[in-house]
């Protein structure tokens, strides 16, 4: 049997009342974003937003932190502009 190769995890941020009022609003209007790891370097990630069917990449890497901070302010981004 193969053995599995090891992940990665963004780790975690405590979070506020108003992070989730982002989040729920952006995700009951069909807009996600998430962070997926860059394999090619040993510590980057990647963001990606979706806005319906489409999904648009962040060109800029980042750390796991900073990308933690980076999801929410998307999400505090949109829900603002309230697409």
């Amino acid at each position: 049997m193969r053995k599995m190769k090891g992940g990665r995890t963004l780790g975690y941020k405590p979070y506020s009342a108003g992070d989730m009022k982002h989040v729920g609003w952006c995700l009951n209007n069909n807009i996600g974003v998430c962070a997926i790891p860059d394999w090619k370097t040993p510590t980057a990630w990647n963001i990606i937003v979706r806005i319906g069917t489409t999904y648009h990449p962040d060109p800029k890497g980042y750390t796991a932190p900073d990308a933690i901070n980076k999801i929410y302010e998307y999400y505090e981004y949109y829900y603002k502009k309230g697409i």
